[in-house]
């Protein structure tokens, strides 16, 4: 099947048969609009079934119903629909509230993490043996797989097991293969806009050392290209 014709395909899948070219599909209407109907069946119901691997905790803890009420609202959107099975779940998060919203935000972050490109992180060990000036000179850099969920209702946000630490926010970060998931202060939301593009390690230290060192150890930080 021709580019066009997928096109036109996907797009009687998505708004009807009413909007199938007459000379995409052969056979009799009857016949073609049952056939587009069962595609279209299949593909909702894999929709459904990426949604609710995405988000397995949230669907836990909202229970079917609920969890399939706010999914039929996500799936209908229009953004929703031109979306990859495994893109399903952006702005998922969005249709829940509080505690809620929360786990389906770090959810979809974990996912992402877990997702993202290979890269070595930075390490403590790393810095060992540079000058002060040399250690605060490096350029350093969000990791592609770190992630900062603000957290609504932080006092009451659960994963699979307690988290060690309190926070607004939660650090979501893979350093190696194992994904992390960090509570952090506050002062970390404004740190993290700094993080998307080569910034001093020194002047990132001066402004909250606290949270870049921990940034570190959760394998958050890579070396900007010139650094490395």
């Amino acid at each position: 099947m021709s580019p066009d014709a997928q096109i036109a395909l996907r797009r009687a899948l998505e708004q009807g048969p009413g909007f199938c070219p007459p000379t995409l599909l052969t056979g009799p209407v009857p016949r073609i609009v049952l056939a587009l109907k069962a595609h279209a069946a299949t593909i909702a119901a894999a929709r459904l079934r990426a949604l609710e691997d995405s988000f397995p905790r949230t669907r836990a803890r909202a229970g079917d119903r609920r969890f399939r009420a706010r999914a039929a609202r996500h799936l209908a959107a229009a953004a929703t629909l031109a979306r990859p099975l495994e893109a399903i779940g952006g702005g998922f998060a969005s249709l829940w509230r509080g505690r809620m919203r929360d786990l389906a935000a770090a959810e979809w972050a974990w996912l992402e993490s877990h997702g993202a490109p290979d890269v070595p992180a930075l390490e403590l060990a790393a810095l060992a043996g540079r000058s002060e000036a040399e250690v605060e000179a490096l350029g350093v850099q969000a990791h592609p797989a770190a992630r900062l969920v603000p957290l609504a209702e932080p006092a009451h946000f659960a994963w699979d097991a307690p988290l060690v630490g309190e926070g607004t926010v939660l650090l979501i970060s893979r350093p190696a293969t194992e994904v992390l998931l960090t509570p952090l202060c506050e002062k970390a939301r404004a740190l993290w806009p700094l993080l998307a593009h080569p910034a001093p390690l020194g002047a990132l230290l001066a402004a909250d050392q606290e949270t870049v060192t921990t940034l570190v150890r959760r394998g958050a930080l890579v070396l900007s290209e010139s650094a490395r």
